[in-house]
C-alpha cells in the first residue's frame, strides 16, 4: 500500500488497483498548505469539520474501488462528543491485504473493542498536536495500547504549516527511539516495512 500525506490529516492511499482520499481539507483552511486537487475512486471523512471534509477537492473517477473500509464510531473530545461531536476511526484494508488505521481527530482513548480492531492494522495514522485532539502523550498511550508497529503522526504544527494552537512534532517523536524522517510525502507499507515512527513531508507544502 502506497501512502501519500497531502497535509494536515489528509492521506491518499493507493493499493495498486484503486485510490482512496481520507479527510481532505478546504482551500485556505490550514496555514502553509496548498489546495488539494487529486483523482481517486473514493473519498471519506472522519467528521464534518471543514479541515477534514472538503470532498469537492477530490475528482471521483468512477473506476472500481477495491479497498474495504470499516468505520469505528469514536469521539472528537474527551467527553463523549459534548464539545466537538463524533469522530470515526477508519480501518482500511487494501486489495494487497495491508491494513491502515486512520484515527481522524480522535479526542480520547478508544474503546477496548475498537483498540482490538486497530491492533490488526499494519500502520496507524494518528493526530499528535493536542488542543482539538489527543496530545503527544495521549497519542503514544493509544499506540502503545493498540500495539501497531508502524506509527505515522499527523495534525501537528511546524514552522511552515499547521494551526498555531497545535503542538510541534518533537513533543511526540521525543517519546520514541526509532523515528524515520522522510524527504518526500509518499511511502510504502507492506510486510517488510520496519517498525517505528515514520514522518513524511506534506505533498502540498507551500
Amino acid at each position: 500500500m502506497k501512502l501519500t500525506w497531502l497535509g494536515h490529516s489528509c492521506y491518499l492511499l493507493d493499493d495498486g488497483k484503486s485510490r482512496l482520499v481520507i479527510d481532505p481539507y478546504a482551500p485556505g483552511s490550514v496555514d502553509g498548505l496548498g489546495d488539494i486537487d487529486v483523482d481517486a475512486e473514493r473519498v471519506i471523512c472522519t467528521h464534518g469539520h471543514g479541515d477534514h471534509s472538503f470532498k469537492e477537492a477530490v475528482r471521483i473517477t468512477g473506476a472500481p474501488f477495491t479497498m474495504d473500509i470499516r468505520a469505528l464510531p469514536e469521539f472528537h473530545d474527551e467527553c463523549k462528543g459534548r464539545k466537538r461531536g463524533p469522530n470515526d476511526v477508519f480501518i482500511i484494508t487494501g486489495s494487497d491485504g495491508v491494513k491502515i488505521a486512520h484515527m481522524g481527530d480522535i479526542g480520547s482513548m478508544p474503546t477496548k473493542e475498537h483498540l482490538d480492531a486497530i491492533s490488526e492494522a499494519d500502520a496507524i495514522l494518528i493526530p499528535v498536536g493536542g488542543f482539538y485532539t489527543v496530545d503527544a502523550r495521549e497519542a503514544k498511550a493509544i499506540t502503545d495500547a493498540a500495539g501497531v508497529k508502524i506509527i505515522v503522526p499527523m495534525h501537528f504544527r511546524s514552522d511552515s504549516f499547521g494551526f498555531d494552537v497545535l503542538s510541534t512534532l518533537d513533543r511526540f517523536t521525543g517519546l520514541f527511539e526509532n523515528v524515520t524522517y522522510l524527504e518526500g510525502s509518499s511511502f510504502t507499507v507492506d510486510a517488510g516495512t520496519p517498525a517505528g515512527v515514520i514522518v513524511p513531508v506534506p505533498e502540498l507544502l507551500k
